[in-house]
């Protein structure tokens, strides 16, 4: 009986692969911006036995050198790990075994999710304290919840609807409108502020900045191509390591956008914002900015 090892668990094969699930696997590794053939290139497998294992000809197991290739290449908002190729490709671990590393990667798992939660609690905290010091009235909305919103002072009334969600919408995203003081009513700029789900440390020299950037490829995009459609909205990119938020701002002065993206950096030990770096804008100006 064959048999490989995956993060130091054994496995054996004992049934013909799946052909279905692995199909969804790679596809769901290769992420939608990628077509299979520029996905076939990065992993530096033939496109043409990608196409056999997608429709089921491929005629054996797929072999651990080319998941790794696979796994090597992942589009980063896949939520796949070689073992799911490991059980679709019809290995089995050892009694025990797989559900104790099971375990201990749902542990970690609830841990990733527990800090992002703590993240976020955080940067909201800044966020509304600083509003808070400008008198700013505020509420924060909500896509599943869009025609009741939360305000400082409860659940309320609002005018504000679906117009308020643009289609560039990711996790860890907090987004505000604030009040006019005068009407109490929602002003027309949504503030949409995203916090960096890239791990501080990360992101070191110049090159390393694709893998901050890939998230807001969209955002740019319909900047450019969409303009229209976004002009009432101010992005910011919530960053808290001070290396990474150094070369993004030294990146954004060289390129212009059409409408508001801005670039935020939080001191979480501190408690509070430390710098608000806004895109040049193709008109000329600067990307308004929160942070005077």
């Amino acid at each position: 009986m064959d048999s490989i090892i995956v993060n130091n668990i054994e496995y054996f094969q004992e049934r013909t692969p799946d052909w279905e699930k692995l199909a969804e696997l790679i596809s769901k590794v290769r992420g939608p911006k990628r077509s299979m053939g520029q996905f076939a290139r990065d992993c530096k497998i033939s496109p043409a036995t990608f196409t056999r294992i997608v429709k089921g000809y491929y005629r054996k197991a797929l072999s651990l050198e080319m998941m790794e290739k696979i796994m090597e290449n992942v589009c980063p908002e896949a939520e796949v790990t070689i073992e799911d190729f490991v059980r679709a490709d019809g290995y089995h671990a050892k009694d025990g075994e797989e559900s104790e590393q099971k375990r201990k990667q749902d542990e970690l798992n609830q841990e990733i999710v527990s800090q992002r939660r703590e993240k976020r609690s955080k940067v909201f905290y800044i966020l509304s304290e600083y509003l808070d010091q400008m008198g700013k009235e505020y509420m924060i909305l909500s896509s599943l919840k869009n025609s009741r919103m939360m305000s400082k002072t409860g659940e309320v009334e609002s005018k504000a609807g679906l117009d308020t969600f643009d289609r560039f919408q990711l996790p860890q995203m907090i987004t505000m409108r604030f009040l006019d003081p005068n009407t109490g009513e929602p002003e027309e700029i949504t503030h949409k502020f995203h916090i960096s789900e890239i791990p501080d440390g990360r992101i070191k020299e110049k090159k390393d900045l694709w893998f901050l950037l890939k998230p807001y490829s969209a955002l740019f995009l319909r900047d450019q191509w969409e303009k229209e459609d976004v002009q009432n909205f101010i992005y910011t990119i919530v960053l808290t390591d001070p290396v990474a938020y150094q070369l993004l701002k030294e990146f954004v002065q060289t390129i212009t956008v059409n409408n508001n993206i801005t670039v935020m950096l939080l001191d979480l030990n501190a408690m509070q914002i430390v710098e608000e770096t806004g895109i040049p804008r193709a008109d000329g100006t600067n990307s308004t900015v929160l942070v005077k």
